[in-house]
């Protein structure tokens, strides 16, 4: 299994994709991996804090958080699961999760940095 560096935990979604990249479903499972990712560490700013009903379905909720928290720390084995999704791309899930839970923050901010790049 592929044990992608502290500082580069998110590069096997790109760089390592490249036998897979013309496979829509191996592309749709990686999106699905990294919008939970997304949503497991979505912090809300202040404004959508105090106005959370106006942002729920714009930026998501607390529930939504936590139900992707969920789905990343299943250990089921289905297709599409979290853990199955993990396997095909090649990437140690137990790292992700460690990771999402420890420094959130962080970790939105590298996995945004590989979607979109420095700006």
């Amino acid at each position: 299994m592929y044990r992608p560096d502290h500082e580069d935990i998110f590069c096997n979604v790109t760089e390592h994709a490249n036998p897979w990249a013309e496979v829509p479903e191996y592309t749709l499972a990686v999106k699905v991996l990294v919008q939970a990712i997304l949503d497991a560490t979505y912090i809300p700013t202040r404004k959508q804090r105090e106005n959370l009903q106006q942002y729920r379905n714009a930026y998501g909720s607390p529930e939504q958080k936590h139900e992707a928290m969920r789905w990343l720390q299943s250990d089921d084995i289905r297709p599409l699961s979290a853990r199955w999704i993990a396997d095909v791309v090649g990437i140690d899930m137990q790292r992700i999760r460690l990771r999402v839970e420890r420094e959130p923050r962080r970790v939105r901010e590298e996995l945004t940095q590989k979607m979109w790049g420095e700006r």
